[in-house]
């Protein structure tokens, strides 16, 4: 893949999709539209409604349903009312994407009453690696009476329209995942995750990021990259047994009545929901940023070469009882301003496991690296690109190349302990055709990036450490 990197192939899979073409489709009778906040006006309706909306909102009492402090507090509050719905956010779960879209389904359903615009559709926030990524301009705009879309505590480089990290918006690793659990949980780290510690201010806690406008339009574009992930097809299916099917989750309608959803009521959200998302291409024909060498680059692989980090991951996990420890590291990892190194040693017992893990289905079809009792320490003001077996004295990182894994957010580390996990089948079937795979360790480097570009983490951080992982463990399952 030398001639080819991961985003590119993303980008040339879904392009040859048509997901990021422009918008042909007819909207159908009851269908609402949801479309990209940087394909808007500042001034259209869509963005007036909305504001009208969260004014409207918020000068209502948080004991009423339908307020804004009562629908950001059924995410996560720091002040529950007795008797309301408050703090039910599934994170880390495989529940992450459908209780989300529930949640954001009643809240559209309660602006459009609010603001009096029976045809708004909650705009998504487009943000992408090869295109726009600074905070839409109705949402910094300065303070005055009549915007309530701004919030002043957000980071002062977003408020001030300073692109994201493009490492920050990129769902490229999420949407190469074939089957729906590594998916999600990479999708919610990278971009959800990432993009909620950028925004800052509210946004960067659980218990408050509801309560930033700017929260709805991220998780609209997270709910979009679903439908993107479906569509890309090659087996991607939402899950089918029942307990994630049936679970049920009470949220609020427009009229402030209690009501509930499951599962299998959001499978599809056009058909079930009655809304759709408009392409990301503002009526341009093509996504910005998309790279016309990327199909060409494509055809130069050799036959399916670019399959061969998906292809074992359709294996469904063998009966075989709990997943089998690899390697670990032996003690905590501190990570400050300069990238740091952590050793995970492999076992005799390991590395003969993993000569043969993806081939015997007896010994397991998965290889997940999971951080453990992650916490930040202080203000995060970095985060951490996620490397494996790096070459010695490689002196640039980039998250498009082979050795990139993810990133480390620290998303809700600031009110407690968290875990991310990654799935390691693609980048160690990368690095077994690169001869990069050492059979005794494997080393993880952690870089301290910006959120925002042209910002120095070593200027950030000065001296001292951003957060610390109790233990990094690779498992066969």
């Amino acid at each position: 893949m030398e001639d080819m990197n991961r985003r590119d192939f993303v980008i040339a899979a879904v392009g040859g999709l048509g997901l990021l073409s422009v918008d042909t489709q007819p909207v159908q009778r009851g269908m609402h539209v949801r479309h990209n906040v940087y394909c808007l006006n500042p001034r259209c309706r869509e963005i007036r409604s909305y504001a009208t909306a969260v004014t409207t909102m918020q000068a209502r009492p948080s004991t009423d349903p339908t307020s804004w402090s009562a629908q950001a507090a059924i995410h996560g509050t720091l002040a529950p009312i007795a008797g309301m719905i408050v703090s039910q956010c599934e994170h880390g779960t495989r529940f992450f994407l459908s209780w989300h879209r529930m949640f954001l389904y009643y809240f559209e359903r309660i602006v459009r009453a609010a603001s009096g615009d029976p045809a708004f559709g909650l705009p998504y926030w487009g943000y992408s690696p090869t295109g726009d990524r600074a905070l839409p301009l109705p949402f910094r705009t300065p303070a005055n009476p009549t915007n309530s879309l701004y919030v002043s505590n957000r980071r002062v480089a977003i408020n001030a329209g300073t692109p994201i990290n493009s490492s920050v918006v990129d769902a490229g690793v999420a949407l190469s995942q074939l089957l729906f659990n590594p998916f999600s949980f990479t999708l919610e780290g990278t971009p959800h995750g990432a993009v909620h510690v950028a925004v800052g201010g509210l946004m960067g806690s659980v218990p408050t990021a509801g309560q930033d406008p700017i929260f709805w339009l991220h998780h609209a574009n997270i709910d979009r990259l679903w439908d993107v992930w479906i569509a890309s097809g090659s087996g991607r299916t939402n899950p089918s047994d029942a307990p994630w099917l049936t679970r049920s989750w009470d949220f609020y309608d427009e009229t402030g009545a209690r009501v509930s959803m499951t599962g299998s009521q959001v499978l599809d959200a056009a058909q079930q929901l009655r809304y759709r998302y408009a392409p990301d291409a503002c009526g341009q024909g093509v996504a910005r940023g998309f790279d016309r060498q990327a199909l060409r680059r494509l055809t130069r692989l050799p036959p399916d070469a670019h399959t061969l980090a998906f292809e074992d991951s359709l294996r469904r996990r063998p009966p075989r009882g709990e997943a089998m420890i690899s390697a670990q590291t032996q003690g905590p990892v501190s990570l400050g301003a300069a990238p740091a190194v952590a050793q995970l040693p492999i076992s005799p017992e390991a590395r003969r496991l993993l000569a043969t893990f993806l081939k015997d289905r007896a010994v397991g079809s998965g290889l997940v690296l999971a951080l453990e009792d992650v916490r930040a320490e202080g203000p995060v003001d970095v985060f951490y690109e996620l490397y494996v077996n790096v070459p010695a004295g490689a002196k640039d990182t980039v998250h498009t190349g082979p050795y990139y894994l993810g990133n480390l957010d620290f998303f809700g580390a600031v009110e407690g302990s968290i875990q991310r996990q990654f799935n390691m089948v693609p980048v160690f079937r990368r690095l077994q055709a690169l001869g990069a795979w050492a059979e005794d360790t494997v080393r993880l480097t952690f870089v301290p990036r910006a959120f925002v570009e042209g910002e120095d983490p070593a200027k950030l951080l000065g001296q001292r450490t951003q957060g610390r992982v109790g233990r990094a463990v690779l498992r066969i399952e």
